[in-house]
């Protein structure tokens, strides 16, 4: 009941400014991300309907939008641009079902999970203040630093530095074992 209530309210936001048949679609793809399953055959994230709020403010909202993404329903206007939206879907579509992915975490539960896991040095979570951004996690002996990088409208990653990368050469460029820790704001 409460998730037709959700998914009504959703569309209900977008038919105002005629954008129905897109606001189904994401609601869908975002719904659907909760049926995705991993290696072992398990659903790869549990849905929750905080989690679900929270999923929908991290695809939608625009940089700006909002600081607590976990607190707040969006306004209609601080939905992002429709290829920001796009590439969001595509990007969480692609890896949520990767280990090093665990889409939830915020810093304490990051930083927990790596120094209690051996031979895990990184894992890639959801920004939790910045729409659109994701932060990686990375133990560098016995510290952990996190680093916030921006997805684009086009589905790359851009750095503070203007630098900008697909997700696996981020990947290969934060998180391989020779390179020098940096940190990305």
């Amino acid at each position: 009941m409460v998730k037709k209530i959700l998914a009504m309210f959703f569309m209900l936001c977008f038919c105002s400014f005629g954008l129905n048949a897109r606001a189904v679609d994401y609601e869908q793809r975002i719904r659907e991300l909760f049926e995705i399953q991993n290696e072992s055959q398990d659903k790869a994230h549990r849905f929750s309907n905080d989690r679900l709020k929270f999923l929908r403010a991290w695809v939608l909202g625009k940089k700006g939008s909002t600081n607590k993404l976990w607190e707040k329903e969006l306004k209609l206007s601080e939905i992002a641009h429709q290829d920001d939206i796009t590439a969001r879907l595509e990007f969480l579509e692609n890896y949520w079902a990767h280990d090093f992915f665990r889409a939830f975490d915020r810093v304490e539960g990051a930083a927990n999970y790596l120094k209690s896991s051996s031979g895990v040095n990184y894992i890639v979570r959801l920004s939790t203040t910045f729409p659109g951004y994701v932060t990686i996690s990375r133990k560098i002996g016995k510290k952990i630093l996190h680093a916030r990088i921006r997805l684009d409208a086009s589905g790359n990653f851009i750095t503070d530095g203007d630098d900008c990368y697909s997700f696996d050469q981020l990947l290969s460029q934060y998180c391989c074992s020779n390179c020098a820790p940096y940190v990305i704001k």
